[in-house]
């Protein structure tokens, strides 16, 4: 899902990178060339919203399965808890720190 659209927006941005060193070796910029860049600047925009939104939902879901993985860990917080060594709380604290919640905005939102 990811992939596709991934392939799409790189196909489209080889096509932009094409078109600028024809640009650059003609030396001149004329009104095909411009109407062209306007029309896959707009599509690799396109491209690019709609991945980000794939990708929107995807940390949607992980951050559900993250609240669901805690409210199952409060839960389960009535059985007496092992003593566990300083490593191993590092160690957790090291991977719950590398998963933490992204948070990506929509254009124009802060």
């Amino acid at each position: 899902m990811f992939q596709d659209e991934r392939a799409r927006g790189e196909h489209n941005l080889t096509n932009i990178s094409k078109t600028h060193e024809r640009m650059q070796q003609e030396q001149r910029v004329t009104p095909y060339y411009k109407t062209k860049l306007k029309g896959l600047y707009k599509t690799a925009m396109q491209d690019a919203e709609v991945e980000a939104e794939l990708l929107r939902k995807a940390l949607d879901k992980i951050s559900e399965i993250k609240s669901i993985r805690e409210q199952r860990r409060i839960a389960d917080s009535d059985r007496p808890k092992p003593i566990m060594r300083r490593g191993v709380l590092m160690s957790m604290l090291q991977q719950n720190a590398s998963t933490l919640p992204l948070w990506v905005s929509k254009p124009g939102e802060k």
